[in-house]
């Protein structure tokens, strides 16, 4: 799908053009989307996210595996951001997914004591330092990935609602192979709908071989079936390539 939605919000008319410029430079409040090919792909997303962040100086928060943190930082490196810096500034903070998720989920409920503890209070404190933030979680693609689809979008809708509270942007990643084959549009729509901007799906992104070809031709089908739909639906704009 390529070109901005036609009936755009008003706050949303003048936004950068690429998926790169968006992640750099987020709008307050917004929680982006982006599905992603392979972890090269993700950390890739989420080191242009990161950049932009330090750049306005702000608060980076960043929840990620320990795979997909050390791609992250191999790619800001190469960026020129120097991390450890960042780090020892108090401007980049990494904080391990499954050892949150350990935390707050419990006999698959998510714990909203442990929540206000570990992730909530943070961010009130600097909110309250008049610090501006953004925010990137793997928590919910590894939800996704075990099957724990409830879970997930309980979470995305609870930092949906602190991203608006609290005015920071959010971005989150989902592995195209976390998705179901049998369910693309069902799962794609449950995801989109609590998302306030989709990045594209770049058709340059999807190298496969060519036993490949078929199931990524219906995971694209489904994107874009799916985008649109709920982006006419909602005035969520998809960021054109």
């Amino acid at each position: 799908m390529s070109g901005a939605l036609n009936n755009l919000s008003e706050n949303t008319m003048n936004e950068p053009r690429t998926w790169q410029e968006t992640l750099l430079n987020p709008l307050a409040g917004s929680h982006l989307l982006k599905i992603c090919q392979d972890e090269a792909m993700q950390a890739e997303a989420v080191a242009y996210f990161i950049k932009g962040g330090l750049l306005d100086n702000e608060l980076v928060i960043i929840i990620a595996r320990a795979p997909l943190r050390n791609a992250i930082i191999s790619r800001l490196n190469a960026m020129g951001v120097n991390v450890q810096f960042s780090k020892n500034q108090g401007q980049l903070r990494f904080l391990d997914a499954e050892f949150l998720l350990s935390r707050i989920l419990i006999n698959e409920t998510l714990e909203d004591r442990v929540i206000q503890e570990l992730i909530v209070r943070p961010i009130q404190i600097a909110h309250a330092e008049h610090r501006k933030i953004r925010a990137f979680g793997e928590m919910v693609d590894i939800l996704w990935q075990r099957r724990q689809y409830d879970r997930a979008l309980q979470l995305e809708m609870l930092w949906d609602d602190l991203s608006r509270e609290y005015q920071f942007s959010l971005f989150c990643t989902y592995l195209s192979k976390s998705f179901d084959a049998n369910h693309y549009d069902e799962s794609l729509e449950h995801v989109c709908k609590v998302h306030t901007h989709l990045l594209p799906l770049e058709h340059e992104e999807m190298t496969v071989t060519s036993a490949k070809v078929e199931a990524v031709d219906l995971f694209r089908a489904a994107w874009d079936r799916v985008i649109g739909k709920v982006a006419a639906a909602k005035r969520i704009p998809q960021i054109p390539i």
